[in-house]
Parts: structure tokens; C-alpha cells; sequence
């Protein structure tokens, strides 16, 4: 038995690698880390089989513990390629069905090192030689399998860095630098097995690596832990490229395409064979993509085979040649524009159609005010009768007249109501213009602000009207209506108040009713009606014998005003 300075560093060696595959273990949930934790398991192994060949000074121990070794030689490339696979989520290349096949040379290494007496195709003959790190070391005359088995390895080791650089080369920034990490690390125990495979006898025996290998755990555990590696993976943004609805193609500086998603291909008739390709001349089929590449537009609508493309350029800025290129995405919009004509025509049925009824509508409201005006006319005429029911038949029908004739004006006006374009109507010339109907003792405030503007329907002018016109009629004895705003939590209130006798509690929604009231009891509901349409409300808020107060909200962007000029 012996101890030396070698076997001190693969103790240390097997520490590291047991607590890294604890760590690996303890997220195994996660199949990375499981792969990373059985990683770091057979490299434990493989560093205790080079320990226990280093302690042991006779021959036929060095060789058990040999195969020990095979043990964990074969099967750690193995679980590495397994681990960068699903690390790098290459599966769609490389199927896990296939898994555990590659497991199968590295089997039949181990069984042939187990009975190598038998057979001696993995190593022909053993010899004890001194060395001054490892003291007495075991060196062999590898055999005629040897071959197959370290070329097996170096090409799994390759598929594993081909994994590596291919992310590296596809994925952005910061997910760079953590397969960068991971690269180095690998490439380091690499390039020690290949000094122990090839120039072994001149190392006297002395593998390092199982000890760099170690150093590739803790390189992989610090991007993992330290970037969050598995939490965000840049592999994800090729899945993503690749399922994308819109179609995608990235141009460089000079407008070659260097990338196209399978929705892109699909929507331009391309296939992959035209990166590389100047775009114009690549999409020649539509010429009205110029348009963008020469950055006079950002983005066009485009027809082509009965089919209509949203397509939209953004420069896309390179960190590497300073030179910017270019993002072209193309959104099919077929549907969308199908529907548009179908809503456009559709809209010009209903406005037909509207235009027709309100003819219609205007004709016989005409001929209806005609009649009445008759009516009204003849009555006029008529002495009113002395006999008291003839005088009542009389004045009923007078008054049916003219309350006749009030909702055949409110039909118009009702009519009318949300087909103009709303536009923004200054709110105290409108109050202050419908306040000339206040007359005789009742005095009128208009408080609103100068320059205040409200975005609304022409016919906030009626609402304003016929909130005076109801407190004249409604207020009994008043002596003050007044307009005020306030601002609220969502814009403001336009208020209208009165010191008149007010509305009782009972009937403060009643009042809003189609129907309710003293005269058409059509008046408030038609208020809240055209108020409705501009997103816009109204509430009684007074107290009975103080005053009526309605108070209407209105939205703050619809609400702005116009600073004096200095």
C-alpha cells in the first residue's frame, strides 16, 4: 500500500464530484440535473477506481481496481453527452428513444475488462513502473478493442460539444456566455484524456482525467446555479422561431437573408436553399417589399395569391459588426381583411337601410305635424263651448294635440341620436346659449369654465335644454338654476342645479323612466339615453325642498380644456 501526493488530489477529486452529484440529486425533478447528478456519480467512481489502482502496490489489485475504472471511463462521456442533450434541449434531433443505445459499446467495454484474462482484447499486458507523483503506477499494452472503444468515446464527446457550439452560435447574449462556461469546461478534461490516451507511458500511468473532469462539474454547477441556466434556456428561442404563426425572416446589413421560420417559407413559396440570397431578388414576387428594405416604410399590406400579408420591418442591430440588419414579419390577415369587406358591407346595408327608414320616417312626421297643425289650427278657431263637458271634450283635445305634436319633434331628435360623429363642442358657450330661455325672476349662473370641451354628440345642446326646460316646469318656486363642473376619480361632473322644491327620495329613479312624469315623461329618459351613447351617465343627487341636482359624469378624455393664449 502506498500513499502520495496523486492519490491526496483524486481524494479530493472524489469529494468534489460526490457533493456535486448531491446537488445534482437534491433538483431531481429536473431531468438535466438528475443527468448531471449520475454525471458526477460515475466520475466519483472512476476517481476511486485511479485511487484504489494508485494505493495498491500488487498487480492483481491494480487490475481490479482497472476495472473499476472501465466502469466509470465508459459511462461518464456517455452520461455527459446525455446531460448537454437535454440541456441544450437537442431531442429534436436526437430522439430519447436512442438513449439508451449509446450505452451499449461502453457495456461491452466493461464486460470485456472484467474478463480481459479470458480474452485480452482490451489490454495485452500489465507493468508496474515508478513514478515520482503516483509512486508505484500501472501501465498497459492496450489490445485490439481499445481502438474501437476510445473512438466510440471521442465521438460522443464530439456530439457533445457540436450540441454546445451550436447553441452557442443561434442563442443570444448573456445565454452566450453561460454555454461559453460550459464549452471550456468541457473541453478541458477532453483534451486531458486525449494526453493520457496517447501519450500515456510518457505520463507514466498518471490519468488526470477524472480529476478535470471534476473541474467540469463545478464549472457546469456555477452556470447553472449562477444564471439560472435551466430556468431560462436559449434553446427555446429556436422552439419558438420555429413554431411562430407569423412568418419571420432575418436579413443582414446588406439585405441577405440569413434566416427563415417554416411560416415564412410557407407564405412566400421559399424554402431554406435561399439563405444567403439578396431578399429583393428573393421575393421578386413581391416588389412592393423594397419599400421597406429602403426604410421608406415600416410596414405595407400585400396581395398575393389571393391572400393578404401584413408585413412589418424593424431594424435589428448587431453586436458584433456594428452594422444593423433587419427583422421582416409577415402576419396573414386574409381573414381579417375578409371580414372588414364583409363588416363594410354590411355597414352600408344598415346605412341603406337607415337612410331609407329615416325618409320614410321624415314623410310621415311631416304629414302627421301637417294634420295636427290643422287640428291645432281648428281648435284654435273654436270658441271654447260654455257647456262644462263640452268644454273639457274641448280642452282634452287640444292638449292630445299638442302633446302629439311634442313626441312627434322627440321621434326627430331621438332619431338623430349617436349617427352624428361625435366632435369636441365647447360646453360653456353651449350652456350659456340654452340659458336664454331662463326668464323672468329666475335668475341663471353658468360656472363652467371658459374654454372647457366636451367630446360628445350634438346633441348634449338638447340634454342641456331640457334639463332647464324640466326645472322651469318641475321646480315650483325657484329663484336660481345654476351649471357648475367638479372634478371625480374618473373625469368630472357637469352639474345642474336648482333651489326649487326638489324631488322626493321615492322617485329619484323612477324620474329616469320612459313614461314617468307630468308631461311626455320623456324628457329625463331621453337624457340618459343620449348621455348612454357617449359613455357618459346622469343621477338626481338633491334633497327634497332644497332642490333638484343632477349631476353627469364624464369621462376625463372626454373632458379637456383650451388654456388661454398669453
Amino acid at each position: 500500500m502506498q500513499v502520495s501526493l496523486y492519490i491526496l488530489i483524486l481524494l479530493i477529486t472524489i469529494c468534489i464530484s460526490l457533493s456535486l452529484a448531491i446537488y445534482g440529486f437534491r433538483r431531481y425533478s429536473e431531468p438535466e440535473m438528475a443527468a448531471f447528478g449520475y454525471l458526477m456519480t460515475f466520475i466519483a467512481v472512476w476517481a476511486i477506481g485511479t485511487a484504489g489502482e494508485c494505493f495498491f502496490s500488487g498487480i492483481g489489485m491494480k487490475l481490479f481496481w482497472t476495472i473499476i475504472i472501465y466502469t466509470g471511463n465508459q459511462t461518464s462521456p456517455v452520461l455527459f453527452l446525455i446531460f448537454i442533450l437535454l440541456l441544450t434541449r437537442s431531442g429534436t434531433w436526437f430522439p430519447q428513444k436512442c438513449i439508451p443505445v449509446l450505452f451499449f459499446i461502453p457495456a461491452i467495454t466493461i464486460f470485456l475488462a472484467g474478463t480481459n484474462e479470458l480474452h485480452h482484447l482490451l489490454w495485452t499486458s500489465a507493468r508496474i513502473v515508478e513514478t515520482t507523483i503516483a509512486g508505484q503506477s500501472l501501465v498497459i499494452e492496450h489490445g485490439p478493442w481499445f481502438p474501437v472503444e476510445v473512438v466510440y468515446i471521442y465521438l460522443i464527446l464530439a456530439v457533445s460539444l457540436i450540441c454546445i457550439i451550436r447553441v452557442i452560435l443561434s442563442g443570444p447574449g448573456i445565454f452566450n456566455r453561460q454555454m461559453v462556461i460550459i464549452l471550456i469546461a468541457s473541453l478541458i478534461p477532453i483534451i486531458g484524456n486525449i494526453l493520457y490516451t496517447n501519450f500515456g507511458p510518457a505520463l507514466s500511468g498518471i490519468d488526470t482525467t477524472p480529476v478535470l473532469f471534476s473541474f467540469t462539474g463545478i464549472f457546469c454547477g456555477y452556470a447553472i446555479s449562477r444564471h439560472n441556466l435551466l430556468e431560462i434556456f436559449p434553446a427555446a428561442y429556436e422552439q419558438i422561431f420555429r413554431n411562430l404563426q407569423e412568418g419571420v425572416i432575418v436579413l443582414d446589413h446588406k439585405n441577405r437573408i440569413i434566416s427563415l421560420n417554416p411560416a415564412a417559407c410557407k407564405f412566400t413559396k421559399l424554402s431554406e436553399s435561399v439563405i444567403g440570397e439578396d431578399a429583393i431578388s428573393a421575393l421578386h414576387s413581391w416588389p412592393d417589399i423594397g419599400l421597406l428594405l429602403t426604410g421608406s416604410q415600416q410596414d405595407i399590406e400585400i396581395e398575393a395569391d389571393f391572400q393578404w400579408f401584413h408585413i412589418r420591418s424593424n431594424s435589428m442591430p448587431s453586436g458584433h459588426s456594428g452594422k444593423d440588419g433587419r427583422l421582416i414579419i409577415i402576419q396573414d390577415i386574409t381573414i381579417r381583411k375578409s371580414l372588414m369587406r364583409d363588416l363594410e358591407k354590411s355597414s352600408a346595408d344598415i346605412q341603406r337601410t337607415n337612410v331609407k327608414l329615416s325618409l320614410m320616417s321624415g314623410v310621415i312626421r311631416h304629414d302627421i305635424v301637417n294634420e295636427l297643425t290643422i287640428i291645432l289650427s281648428a281648435l284654435n278657431l273654436i270658441d271654447p263651448p260654455h257647456d262644462p263637458i263640452e268644454k273639457d271634450l274641448w280642452s282634452g283635445s287640444k292638449e292630445a294635440a299638442q302633446n302629439i305634436l311634442k313626441l312627434v319633434r322627440f321621434t326627430r331628435e331621438y332619431e338623430e341620436m349617436g349617427l352624428k360623429k361625435p366632435e369636441w363642442i365647447d360646453l360653456w358657450e353651449a350652456v350659456d346659449n340654452e340659458g336664454v330661455m331662463v326668464t323672468g325672476d329666475i335668475r341663471f349662473e353658468n360656472l363652467i369654465p371658459r374654454k372647457t370641451m366636451i367630446y360628445s354628440d350634438s346633441l348634449i345642446r338638447t340634454v342641456i335644454r331640457n334639463l332647464i326646460d324640466n326645472a322651469i316646469r318641475h321646480g315650483g318656486i325657484m329663484h336660481v338654476i345654476r351649471f357648475s363642473m367638479e372634478k371625480s376619480e374618473s373625469g368630472e361632473i357637469l352639474i345642474c342645479e336648482d333651489d326649487g322644491k326638489g324631488i322626493k327620495d321615492t322617485e329619484k329613479q323612477s324620474i329616469f323612466r320612459r313614461g314617468y312624469g307630468e308631461n311626455t315623461g320623456m324628457g329625463l329618459y331621453f337624457i340618459r339615453e343620449i348621455l348612454s351613447v357617449g359613455e357618459m351617465g346622469i343621477t338626481e343627487t338633491g334633497k327634497e325642498g332644497c332642490g333638484a341636482r343632477f349631476e353627469i359624469t364624464i369621462p376625463e378624455d372626454l373632458i379637456r380644456r383650451i388654456p388661454d393664449r398669453q
